[in-house]
């Protein structure tokens, strides 16, 4: 694959986060002190301050939760939920611990936003009323670093040390029952299929890549993914579930069939280990983010040879 154009950032301004919005419109960059907007053709849109700390991981809200949302976790404990039409902060939420928070993310039904802190503890907040007092959710054996809902809301996926998994019986409500899980292998990332409610992919710090089949009451490993040899540090699904992209250490992200595990592609075109990725919503771009405060956008077209750059070079 041939070369890419790219967004760079200062070197002392480290990109933590990437997300973009279900709509396809915004891409939001976590930096050091503040998070940049860009349209999904490279405009620059503005900056979010995040006070005086980074931003640990941004994440949207889902398509159809009224206006849209971006919320940022903070190394302060805090997370800043932001109206993205009026660029305002409409809420700032603490953590109990004041601890660095990690992890944020929304549950597909928008309804929680849930964050997860460096005090073994997971966070979770109504969206309809940021006053509301917040659940805490125990567990793992260490702090957890990423959450993922499953697609109906109904599971939520940590990964503490070893992962560790909720159930929501009523997607509705802040009520979660603990689920005894057999993994107990330290994962790096996690992430649920968009369309399928128990496929959870999975990323470990030895390079492995396994899917697994998740509910209320099971765990089983699906398929395991072989070709990166250092650890897997980002995964995403394509919108359709079709695909998987993972970014590792090995600097290079991976293109994955979901249904029978070979890999598409490989993008392998920097010096520097891949820690993020994400999918727009059309499902033929992705977001790719290194250690090198570079982030490249990807277009592929039906997963052929051609590569289009949406963003110059700043």
């Amino acid at each position: 694959m041939t070369c890419v154009r790219e967004i760079r950032f200062d070197e002392s301004d480290s990109v933590y986060g990437v997300a973009t919005s279900l709509d396809g419109e915004l891409l939001a960059v976590g930096l050091q002190k503040n998070v940049r907007l860009f349209t999904r053709h490279g405009k620059f849109v503005t900056t979010l301050d995040g006070g005086n700390t980074f931003a640990n991981y941004v994440t949207f809200s889902p398509a159809g939760l009224s206006p849209l949302l971006l919320a940022t976790s903070s190394s302060d404990g805090s997370v800043r939920v932001w109206d993205c039409s009026n660029r305002a902060c409409v809420a700032n939420l603490q953590s109990h611990s004041f601890k660095s928070a990690y992890s944020v993310v929304f549950s597909p039904n928008g309804r929680l936003l849930a964050m997860a802190s460096d005090w073994k503890i997971v966070q979770l907040w109504r969206t309809d009323d940021w006053n509301a007092p917040s659940v805490t959710l125990v567990g793992g054996s260490t702090w957890p670093l990423r959450l993922a809902f499953s697609c109906d809301s109904r599971l939520l996926a940590t990964n503490a040390g070893n992962m560790s998994l909720w159930h929501f019986p009523d997607s509705n409500t802040l009520t979660a029952v603990a689920i005894d899980t057999k993994d107990k292998t330290v994962s790096y990332c996690l992430v649920f299929s968009s369309v399928d409610t128990e496929l959870l992919a999975c990323g470990s710090e030895d390079g492995g890549l396994v899917l697994s089949r998740v509910g209320a009451s099971t765990e089983v490993v699906d398929r395991k993914l072989q070709g990166h040899e250092r650890g897997v540090w980002g995964v995403a699904f394509s919108p359709c579930g079709k695909q998987l992209a993972s970014a590792s250490m090995d600097q290079t992200v991976r293109l994955w069939c979901v249904t029978s595990g070979v890999c598409l592609r490989m993008l392998w075109e920097h010096s520097y280990g891949a820690f993020g990725v994400a999918f727009l919503s059309n499902g033929k771009q992705l977001v790719t983010v290194y250690h090198d405060s570079t982030v490249r956008i990807w277009t592929l077209c039906a997963w052929h040879d051609r590569v289009h750059h949406l963003f110059g070079a700043r």
